[in-house]
Order: structure tokens, then C-alpha cells, then sequence
């Protein structure tokens, strides 16, 4: 019995605390149950026509949010130009030059003899073979097979990457496989002592396509760009007014109202979620009269 009276006298002595405190855990339980279903954004409304609803204020400090439309505009424009990026391989020297031998010991045999003018014009002719195949290699040739479809301008910013140095040229100015040959006849016919054509043969087949698109280098530019682009601009401050009933939602409006719907329904069920709030308005549902005991 003096347990009990103990109980009651605490409870007279304390109503109000205890009162508050039920009232507290009433509202969290009607929180938890009705905001899980309300997943969107209760204002409608839309550009050009008057706002319905009671003055909005902003709740919280947000960012304003670009429209899809100009924000992927903007990332085209920013990697509009962007070079593509390639790579120099290096070639096995010591076994072209091999093999590239054993090719021209073959062929110089079974030319007729009276071509044949001794040792010193044979290795005159080895030498010059050499020679206009190292000096192509070395200088690289271009392949760009994986960038067909994409019908580059000659003048389009490339970048070639050699032994971990970048540097840039237009993609004009690397050399493509045609070009080549015409640099191989080109070479041959100001040494007019030589086996031309039988040369012109052995290099354009042992040459190699050696500067080869680096998608994987061009991709990572091309993301740290696009990274570099906000998808937002300028800010809003808590209880600040967006906009005011019967007022017209205009371009700049619409932007803002957006960008508070984007923070309000990806917020949702957080501690913002009653944050979202207008002036006092006899159409405040079960849920803003909650959100609005809490606040206060």
C-alpha cells in the first residue's frame, strides 16, 4: 500500500512532465507512421502560372538546383574539345631488325644477277632499309581504328603520352599508314643507287601501327571535367520566402521551387522531413500540426 501511494503521489506531482512527455512520444509514433507515407513533395505547381499555396518560406539552407536540360548542357559544352589521348609503344628493335634481315637476305637472292653489284652496294641497300623503317617507327604511326566513327577534324587537339611524357599536336600532325608509304618512296627516290621497290616491299610490310588510342587516359579526363561541374548554384537561407501566395511562378521560381522539392523528398524521413513549412493555414494535414507541436 505505501508502494502504491508512493506511485500516485509522484504521478499527482508530476502530471504535467509526464503529460508532456506522452504527448512527445504520441507525436514521434505519428511521425514514424505517416511520413514513410508521403514520399512526395505536397506542393504542386507549375511555370508560368500563380503559386496556390500560402506564403513558402524556405525551411532549410539548400542549394539551388541546375534544371537537367542546362546541366547536360553544360557538361557537353565542357568536354566539347577535350583532346583524345594516345600511346607511343615501343617496338622489339632487336628482333625486327631480325627478322627484317632475314626478309631482305630472301629477297636479295632471288633478284635477277645483274642487279647484283658487288657486297658494298648490297649493304648500301640493308643500310637504307634500315634506315627509313627505324626513322617511321621512331617517329610513330597513328592508329586510329577505334576512332573512326567519330569523324575528328584534322585540326582536333591529340595527345600522345612517350615514356610518360605528354605532349600535344594536332591530329593531323601524327602519321597515318599512307602517309607513311608515300614517305617510304619519297626517301627511296633521292638515293637513286638502290633496289627501290624491293625496299618499298620489305618496309611497308614490316611496319607497325605504334600510336595507339589510350580510351582508358581520355575516359578519366573526361570524368574529372564532368566531376568538375556543378549540378548546383547559389544558395538559399533558412526562412527565406520563395514565394508568396497568387504570385507567378516564373523561370527563376520554378528553378528554386524544384531545387526544394529535390532536397525535401531526398531528406524525406530524415530530421528535416518536418522542416518544410508555410504560413499557418486551416489546410495543415494531421502530420503538419505534429511537425508544428514539435517545432514549438
Amino acid at each position: 500500500m505505501v508502494t502504491m501511494k508512493k506511485v500516485f503521489l509522484f504521478i499527482r506531482n508530476h502530471y504535467q512532465q509526464i503529460f508532456k512527455g506522452f504527448l512527445f512520444a504520441l507525436a514521434v509514433a505519428v511521425l514514424v507512421w505517416i511520413f514513410p507515407q508521403q514520399g512526395k513533395f505536397k506542393y504542386e505547381f507549375s511555370k508560368g502560372k500563380p503559386w496556390l499555396h500560402e506564403d513558402l518560406y524556405s525551411p532549410f539552407d539548400f542549394s539551388i538546383y541546375k534544371l537537367e536540360e542546362d546541366l547536360e548542357k553544360e557538361r557537353e559544352e565542357a568536354v566539347e574539345g577535350l583532346p583524345y589521348y594516345f600511346r607511343y609503344q615501343e617496338i622489339d628493335t632487336l628482333t625486327t631488325k631480325q627478322l627484317l634481315k632475314l626478309e631482305f637476305e630472301s629477297d636479295w637472292q632471288s633478284m635477277p644477277h645483274d642487279s647484283i653489284e658487288g657486297i658494298e652496294y648490297k649493304n648500301h641497300n640493308y643500310q637504307l632499309l634500315m634506315q627509313v623503317y627505324m626513322d617511321l617507327m621512331e617517329q610513330g604511326i597513328l592508329n586510329n581504328d577505334a576512332l573512326v566513327e567519330e569523324e575528328l577534324p584534322p585540326e582536333y587537339p591529340v595527345v600522345v603520352i612517350r615514356n610518360n611524357v605528354a605532349e600535344a599536336y594536332d591530329l593531323e600532325d601524327l602519321l597515318t599508314m599512307p602517309e607513311a608509304y608515300t614517305i617510304i618512296h619519297q626517301q627511296l627516290e633521292q638515293d637513286s643507287a638502290n633496289e627501290s621497290e624491293m625496299l618499298a616491299s620489305l618496309v611497308m610490310k614490316a611496319l607497325q601501327k605504334n600510336i595507339v588510342y589510350d580510351e582508358e587516359k581520355t575516359m578519366l579526363e573526361r570524368e574529372a571535367v564532368l566531376a568538375s561541374v556543378s549540378p548546383t548554384y547559389g544558395m538559399v537561407q533558412l526562412g527565406e520566402r520563395i514565394i508568396s501566395k497568387g504570385e507567378l511562378v516564373t523561370q527563376e521560381k520554378f528553378v528554386t521551387l524544384n531545387s526544394l522539392k529535390i532536397n525535401y523528398e531526398k531528406d524525406l524521413g530524415g530530421s528535416d522531413s518536418c522542416l518544410l513549412y508555410t504560413s499557418p493555414s486551416p489546410r495543415d494535414e494531421l502530420a503538419d500540426l505534429v511537425c508544428r507541436l514539435l517545432l514549438e
